[in-house]
């Protein structure tokens, strides 16, 4: 599936606001305090509720896309990465 497909469906879950594909977003969301090297995601979404979560799984676990939780980044083990 291409991205533009992806960001499509992804609008119809969350909000404008919600999903990111900025530059500067991903690069705080690829990289944790450990020294592996940065590993920027395509797309970040900002869910406000479980049913968005919900439904952002789903649609990952049909399309086989990985999902990568992120919280605040502190991580020493590099499993966000």
């Amino acid at each position: 599936m291409k991205m533009k497909d992806i960001l499509e469906k992804l609008q119809l879950i969350f909000s404008d606001e919600q999903i990111s594909v900025n530059d500067t977003v991903r690069e705080q969301h690829g990289k944790d305090e450990t020294y592996h090297q940065e590993v920027l995601p395509d797309v970040v979404v900002f869910p406000h509720h479980t049913e968005q979560v919900s439904q952002m799984m789903k649609f990952a676990n049909e399309q086989l896309i990985p999902v990568t939780p992120f919280g605040l980044g502190t991580s020493l083990e590099g499993h966000i990465i």
